[in-house]
């Protein structure tokens, strides 16, 4: 990791990142409206490049240690509106450097006062030009002194690892499935299940779903037939430009590649997106935009999050529909009489990683049958799907066909029910607790997934977009899969901003 601090002031833009954004198409800078930059379709480039990669020792891989940057242009002051970009060279651990891309850094932006309130920060999208060298750019959005960050998360060779292990399947996810006889029975044989699995473990129980076509697999038990499954459960393994902000369009379901690729920021604890103008809702308008609404939850436990914020910000009456386990899959629901508020959420269907307890498998669906299952009287507001977390030790290309099911369910949908609201919530950066963690549950192979669901969505004309990856990129708090309540707060002041948009 390094950091450095600078001051803005005014200079001319790099020439070497005009060439680099010159061979798309360009919009209106959202924030700088004098300023032209290109469109999303920025944000679908592949950022690792598969190759051949070997190495002797550790002093081979890139190093944090000795990887740098330098900034273009190479004075201390901008104003705001310039565009900054940082030049990264990697280095390995013999100081070297390294004539090939691949390796991922994070680079951030931030003004940290002594109040999380008062601070700013915002994050730059990392270009990988194949060569050891990347680029960084940011457009200035608030004046002051700020600190550069520029962070190595996984070293091209730890890419070029998790490449294999995501491709070729050397780590092998863990979920049980439960049989038992009866409910009351007390003995249980759990047997592995995933969405496919080798010949090697003998005879399997066929439980693809028939109308998503959602593979589904479990080993067959020995002491009961495939009839007796009933369980799931996973295994271990300054004042910004008010002015501009509010020339912001309206938030409305709109194709992802017609916006500017333009990273939002954090002005104090709220976040500004460059798509649309975001409010934010205090409790009691939250309950007034709420109000005669239904809205469904439709994915993991990162959108479950936003139930449960609502289930306290706004006091709402929680009702679980069955009676164990509690809460993680549900289908489980809150109500408020008084405004005629209903918000359910819902698990996203297999997989799933829960390794404590056996889920009910009669209550697991997935968002395809749920979509297919809403009827054009059911008024349903919004649906807010978060589908992605759990899916980083399946074959990438699995998830795509699961992305573009859920999509072909919502054209099917919005044919019955032409007024609801269907946005998606991107994935999050997380945290590394260990090294399987890094195996089974990485930050790149989460940004992975994000690319490509965005990828799916970008000309879906009628979806809205949660843009929770630039959120958490750019956040104070530590990286992790379960950001703290100022983010979901932030996820809220998005959804609600499409509910209710502000003119």
């Amino acid at each position: 990791m390094a950091i450095a601090r600078y001051k803005y002031r005014e200079d001319t833009e790099s020439k070497h990142a005009e060439a680099v954004l010159q061979t798309v198409r360009t919009v209106p800078h959202p924030f700088c409206p004098a300023r032209n930059v290109s469109t999303k379709s920025m944000r679908f480039k592949e950022y690792a490049i598969c190759r051949n990669i070997s190495w002797q020792n550790v002093t081979e891989l890139t190093s944090g240690e000795f990887s740098s940057f330098v900034e273009r242009p190479k004075h201390r002051e901008f104003q705001v509106c310039d565009q900054l970009e940082l030049v990264i060279q990697a280095r390995n651990g013999l100081n070297q450097t390294k004539s090939y891309g691949g390796d991922y850094f994070r680079a951030r932006i931030f003004t940290k006062n002594q109040t999380f309130a008062a601070s700013s920060t915002t994050y730059g999208e990392v270009i990988d030009h194949d060569s050891g060298t990347y680029s960084a750019l940011f457009s200035l959005k608030w004046d002051g002194f700020v600190n550069i960050e520029v962070m190595l998360v996984h070293s091209s060779e730890a890419v070029h690892v998790l490449q294999q292990v995501q491709s070729e399947g050397f780590v092998e996810a863990g979920y049980f499935g439960g049989f038992r006889e009866s409910e009351n029975s007390s003995k249980v044989e759990g047997t592995l299940c995933n969405s496919a699995l080798p010949t090697k473990y003998g005879p399997l129980c066929n439980f693809t779903d028939d109308n998503s076509g959602s593979p589904w697999f479990c080993v067959k038990p020995q002491s009961f037939s495939c009839e007796h499954w009933f369980g799931h459960r996973s295994r271990v393994s300054s004042v910004v430009h008010s002015e501009v902000l509010a020339r912001l369009p309206s938030c409305h379901p709109t194709a992802l590649d017609s916006q500017a690729d333009v990273a939002g920021f954090y002005w104090g604890k709220y976040w500004h997106s460059g798509s649309c103008k975001i409010h934010q809702f205090s409790a009691k308008e939250a309950i007034s935009c709420l109000q005669n609404k239904s809205v469904r939850l439709l994915g993991d436990s990162t959108i479950r999050q936003l139930f449960k914020y609502y289930a306290k910000t706004l006091k709402l009456k929680t009702r679980i529909s069955r009676d164990v386990p509690s809460w993680y899959i549900g289908p489980m629901e809150v109500l408020e009489n008084e405004f005629d508020i209903d918000i359910s959420f819902r698990f996203h269907g297999y997989p799933i990683g829960r390794e404590r307890h056996w889920e009910i498998t009669s209550y697991i669906d997935y968002v395809v049958n749920v979509l297919d299952s809403i009827r054009d009287d059911e008024n349903v507001t919004v649906i807010v799907l978060a589908v992605g977390a759990h899916f980083t030790m399946e074959l990438p290309s699995l998830f795509e066909v699961r992305i573009q099911s859920i999509v072909d369910a919502i054209h099917r949908l919005r044919e019955r029910s032409p007024q609801t609201i269907v946005l998606f919530k991107s994935l999050n950066t997380r945290e590394h607790k260990d090294v399987v963690h890094y195996l089974m549950n990485s930050d790149w192979a989460m940004r992975d997934l994000n690319s490509r669901l965005t990828r799916i969505i970008s000309e879906e004309n009628h979806v809205g977009f949660l843009d929770a990856w630039d959120m958490t990129n750019a956040q104070f708090a530590s990286h992790h899969i379960h950001p703290p309540p100022p983010h979901i707060e932030n996820i809220s002041n998005q959804m609600l901003s499409y509910v209710c948009p502000k003119p």
